[in-house]
C-alpha cells in the first residue's frame, strides 16, 4: 500500500536475477525461509501491497501449484518480473477492507506496507480475517534504526541520504517488540521476530559502488545492518 518506487526499467533485470537467486537459496532470506517451511504446495497465497511482483514471482518458483493473489492501491505489477498473470484486486488497506471473504488464504505476505498505513491494527485485523485457521503471516517493515540513519557519503546519491523519513509516504517505523505486540492484538500467535537481513542483497554491491541509485545502496546497507525487522505469525486452528 502506498508503495514508493524509484521507477525505472533498468531495475527489472537486476530484480529478476534476485528472484532467481532467492528461489534457489531461500534460506538466505527470512521471508522465503519461513515461506518454504510453512506454505503448502497448493496453497492460496495473498501478497498485500504486491508492488512489482517480486515476492509472487519467487513464490511461484518455490510453489508452482499455488494460487497467487495480489492487492495494492494501484496495479504496479511488472510483467518482466512476474512473467505470468495473477489475480489482482485494487485495495487501499488504510481505507477499505481486503476484497476477499473470511478465511481465504493459507499464507499472507505483507512486506513494507504497514509503515504506510494510518491505522496498522485495523489493517492487521483485515489480514487476520482473510487468513485461514492454521494459516501464516509474514510481516516485514523498516526498523526504527533506519529512521536515525546518518548521512554516509558512500551511501548518499543524487536523491539524498536514504533515511526512513526520505520517503514522504512513510508514517512510522517499527521495532521487533512492536510487531510482536501488533500481531498479538489481532489474535495471531507470534512465532518469531527477527532482523530481516537478506544476504543475497549483497550482490548489489558493485552497482551500489558504481551507480548513484539509492535502490542498490539501501539493498547493501540493509543486508549489512539489518535495517528491516519482521515477525512470523500464525492464525491458530480452532480448538
Amino acid at each position: 500500500m502506498g508503495n514508493y518506487f524509484s521507477q525505472g526499467n533498468d531495475l527489472s533485470s537486476a530484480k529478476q536475477r534476485m528472484v532467481q537467486a532467492y528461489a534457489r537459496f531461500p534460506r538466505m532470506s527470512p521471508q522465503y525461509r519461513h515461506f518454504v517451511a510453512s506454505c503448502p504446495e497448493q496453497a492460496r497465497i495473498l501478497d498485500v501491497g504486491a508492488g512489482e511482483g517480486t515476492f509472487l514471482r519467487t513464490a511461484r518458483l518455490l510453489r508452482p501449484h499455488a494460487s497467487l493473489h495480489a492487492i495494492d492501491i494501484f496495479n504496479y505489477l511488472d510483467p518482466e518480473i512476474l512473467q505470468e498473470p495473477v489475480e489482482f484486486k485494487q485495495c487501499d488497506l488504510s481505507r477499505s477492507a481486503i476484497p476477499y471473504p473470511d478465511e481465504s488464504f493459507d499464507f499472507v505476505n505483507c512486506s513494507h506496507v504497514l509503515e504506510h498505513v494510518g491505522n496498522p491494527i485495523d489493517a492487521l485485523k483485515e489480514i487476520a480475517r482473510v487468513l485461514k485457521p492454521g494459516g501464516y503471516l509474514y510481516l516485514e517493515t523498516p526498523d526504527t534504526r533506519w529512521a536515525s540513519l546518518p548521512r554516509i557519503p558512500f551511501l548518499t546519491s543524487d536523491d539524498g541520504t536514504y533515511n526512513f523519513w526520505d520517503d514522504p509516504t512513510h508514517l512510522r517505523p517499527f521495532s521487533r517488540p512492536a510487531l510482536r505486540k501488533a500481531v498479538e492484538m489481532v489474535d495471531l500467535k507470534s512465532i518469531r521476530t527477527f532482523r530481516a537481513r537478506k544476504w543475497l542483497h549483497l550482490g548489489a554491491l558493485p552497482l551500489a559502488v558504481f551507480t548513484r541509485r539509492n535502490d542498490y545502496k539501501v539493498a547493501v546497507l540493509q543486508a549489512l545492518l539489518g535495517l528491516w525487522c519482521g515477525v512470523f505469525a500464525r492464525k491458530m486452528p480452532r480448538a
